[in-house]
């Protein structure tokens, strides 16, 4: 770190979306500090890669740890934090929802009061808190596409424990007069990412010749972004929108597929890739019964974002798509759930 440098905490930097944050704000000459317990295999992989990089330094703490935040926070004195640090599966959060209230709740309170303190001790310029949210907050919609006043609607425990801790945000940005920024964004893509997600998982399935399970009839549409456009989103809502905003991020409607779409466009992907026969992967496609409390539609409306901040996306789905489903064919230790 040069001396009189700025740094930027990310929260949860070794996920997926946490780990290409990172390396976007490197790339604008930002110094990151990571802030990561990195336990799975995939996690540690992608701390490796970060680490390999210039103008990082990486802690493996808990977010829970109130001392051991508040510690490194004086220590590196960062202006910006970026939280993404979060239990993110639906399934999983239906099977231990205390988890989810754990990690994401309470650790987003811990991390609060962390802040909190580090503020009235130091008096950094230009501070601001990020929140990173889902459009799983909202529920479902038949038409159209939320916005950002619309209600809040959480249809699942992960959704309700995302809910849950924008409100600790806002409260404390109104409390203590924490500068905040929060940000919802639709359903990720892109490389890097835990097996146990939609893409990573169907690419696994395929290569092992395993049953593609899709939940119900597949119909449930979902709106997919690059994670690197995501990332954009985030830097241009915390570096020029309003205090106290929140930004929604998606891809559009170009990028609505429904589930059953978005496996077979994945299994077109793997046919052309390994020259295989067309239509030899769909033939793996099998249906399974409904996830409780499945919301049927999201999409998301991004004027605001795009009017405030002159974000726009610039990876076309299939081109992403494509470049995705190639990257985990030649890693596909990302599909993997034992991976070492």
């Amino acid at each position: 770190m040069k001396k009189d440098q700025k740094s930027v905490f990310v929260t949860g930097g070794a996920g997926f979306i946490g780990s290409h944050l990172v390396e976007a704000l490197i790339e604008q000459g930002e110094f990151v500090v990571v802030i990561d317990t990195a336990k799975e295999p995939w996690q540690k992989n992608n701390r490796k890669r970060l680490e390999e990089k210039s103008n990082l330094q990486f802690f493996s703490l808990d977010i829970r740890d109130r001392q051991s935040l508040l510690k490194r926070l004086l220590q590196w004195k960062p202006y910006r934090i970026f939280h993404l640090a979060a239990e993110s599966h639906v399934d999983k959060s239906i099977a231990d929802p205390v988890l989810f209230l754990e990690c994401n709740i309470r650790g987003t309170a811990v991390l609060l009061e962390a802040v909190t303190e580090y503020r009235e001790i130091h008096q950094p310029n230009n501070f601001r808190f990020h929140y990173c949210s889902t459009d799983e907050v909202y529920g479902s919609i038949e038409n159209g596409s939320f916005q950002e006043t619309f209600p809040l609607h959480p249809n699942n425990p992960y959704s309700a424990s995302k809910a849950a801790g924008e409100h600790f945000v806002t409260a404390w940005s109104n409390t203590h007069e924490l500068p905040v920024i929060l940000t919802r964004s639709s359903n990720n893509y892109g490389t890097h990412q835990g097996p146990d997600k939609f893409i990573p998982l169907t690419i696994g399935r395929c290569l092992r010749r395993e049953p593609v399970l899709i939940h119900g009839d597949g119909q449930n549409i979902r709106d997919w972004i690059h994670v690197r456009d995501h990332s954009q989103g985030i830097l241009h809502a915390v570096n020029k929108g309003r205090m106290g905003e929140v930004y929604n991020v998606g891809g559009g409607t170009d990028s609505e597929k429904t589930n059953l779409q978005m496996a077979e466009l994945i299994c077109d992907c793997i046919d052309d890739l390994r020259s295989d026969p067309a239509g030899t992967s769909r033939k793996l496609i099998c249906f399974v019964e409904d996830r409780p409390g499945n919301d049927l539609r999201y999409s998301m409306n991004t004027l605001k974002l795009q009017q405030e901040t002159r974000w726009q996306t610039t990876i076309p789905f299939e081109v992403g798509l494509m470049e995705t489903v190639k990257w985990y064919l030649n890693n596909n230790d990302y599909c993997e759930r034992n991976l070492e």
